[in-house]
């Protein structure tokens, strides 16, 4: 018995939120720090203690977006002007270090505010990223058997009994449905660890689906009918596949299917509906796409399920 959980869906508050939310820099956070200046080569180093100029004030900026070091250090010059005297004379590049807590570097040097800014903004990326087991929130072992085509998910289709519609997909799959709003707010991990998705070298994923559960207007199954072989409408000629390619999802070492024209003359593997989508050096929202072609597209809003025999559902 799983118990489905509505909590921690909504994105959290962080320090820096990559996806399209919010950058905030908070003076409260600004401690008094110890700094090492270097005066001069011939000198040694003599310690000093600095403070930011904006700690004495309550401050917040927010930036929409993605967010670059030219639209950080923008924004505190904006504060740092607005806070007047207690920043007159102050360096744009020594305030950025004492905010951001780098002690280890020269204060002058703008390289190191980039290394120190990048640091913190890899970091709000990291946390803001939505782990690929909440989606679902059945396990791994559910996500690796609905990617390869099983699972209730895609086993069970629509039935109508006594008047009643039984096994429709708003109530069996309702945590998609709540988690849409997610996925357009932060990303979301792709699912590497799962071996359908383990070797990408290609940016690429293909979904593959042939059949239809759900009564609509996407595929076979109209709205009140029952989707007992029901198909989804077919934009792909299946050739052969090779099952030495996928052994876990096929639980086969070796095989090949292949798919020619049956004796009427039609294509034997019937109706096939494939949607991919591919990416570049930017792999941050892979695991949104993915979401958004396996889950929303091709399973909620057309309810295509099942793989091709002899290939998973969906895969690199």
């Amino acid at each position: 018995l799983i118990q489905k959980s509505r909590l921690d869906r909504k994105p959290k508050t962080m320090k820096l939120h990559l996806a399209s939310t919010a950058l905030l820099l908070s003076a409260g956070f600004a401690p008094t720090l110890s700094k090492t200046l270097r005066r001069n080569e011939a000198r040694n180093l003599a310690e000093r203690r600095l403070a930011s100029c904006l700690a004495g004030t309550s401050f917040s900026k927010t930036l929409t977006g993605p967010i670059t070091h030219g639209e950080i250090r923008e924004a505190v010059s904006e504060l740092m002007t607005q806070a007047g005297e207690a920043c007159a004379g102050t360096d744009l590049d020594s305030e950025l270090l004492l905010l951001l807590g780098e002690t280890s570097a020269t204060l002058s040097t703008a390289e190191a505010v980039n290394a120190a800014l990048q640091a913190e903004i890899d970091a709000a990326r990291e946390k803001a990223v939505l782990p690929f087991w909440k989606v679902t929130r059945m396990g791994d072992q559910f996500d690796r058997e609905f990617m390869n085509g099983g699972s209730d998910w895609n086993d069970q289709y629509e039935l109508v009994s006594d008047g009643q519609t039984f096994h429709v997909l708003a109530d069996d799959a309702d945590i998609i449905a709540d988690n849409v709003q997610l996925a357009a707010s932060q990303p979301i991990q792709f699912p590497d660890y799962l071996t359908n998705f383990a070797d990408c070298t290609l940016g690429t994923v293909m979904c593959c689906h042939v059949a239809d559960r759900q009564g609509d207007a996407a595929g076979s199954c109209a709205a009140g009918e029952e989707c007992v072989d029901a198909n989804p409408i077919s934009n792909t000629d299946i050739c052969h596949s090779d099952m030495e390619n996928a052994p876990v999802s096929n639980r086969v070492q070796r095989g090949l299917a292949v798919y020619d024209l049956d004796r009427d003359a039609n294509n034997a593997e019937g109706s096939v509906n494939c949607h991919g989508f591919a990416w570049g050096e930017n792999v941050d929202y892979a695991g949104n796409l993915l979401f958004d072609v396996a889950f929303k597209k091709s399973l909620m809003d057309k309810g295509y399920v099942k793989n091709v025999p002899g290939a998973p559902m969906c895969g690199c």
